[in-house]
């Protein structure tokens, strides 16, 4: 069997347990186990970042034009997070999701 490597932008893949509902959109649940990758932010995407003091995992979508970051869930419950400038100092991006496992309660 061949296998493929998989370049992720570091070397520091780190993980962090999904909280609440608000990533549904994308099969994310209460309980699941996101990977990601540390330091690593390349385009638009699902990244782990701690806003205002919370660790959230959410959808960023960077606009270079007006050097804004669109901050948003993947559930239609919940609103937009919000457009912040990308030197908002209450902001920090972990890293880029690059998987996430279910955690079945069996």
């Amino acid at each position: 069997m061949d296998f493929v490597e998989v370049v992720l932008g570091t070397d520091n893949p780190k993980a962090v347990e999904v909280r609440g509902d608000s990533m549904t959109g994308v099969n994310m649940f209460n309980g699941d186990i996101v990977i990601f990758a540390a330091g690593y932010v390349s385009m638009d995407g699902i990244y782990v970042l701690t806003l205002n003091g919370d660790v959230l995992v959410k959808r960023i979508e960077f606009d270079s034009v007006n050097k804004t970051i669109k901050i948003s869930s993947e559930n239609p419950r919940y609103p937009d997070v919000g457009v912040l400038p990308k030197n908002y100092e209450n902001i920090e991006i972990h890293g880029k999701v690059v998987a996430w496992f279910h955690c079945h309660p069996y």
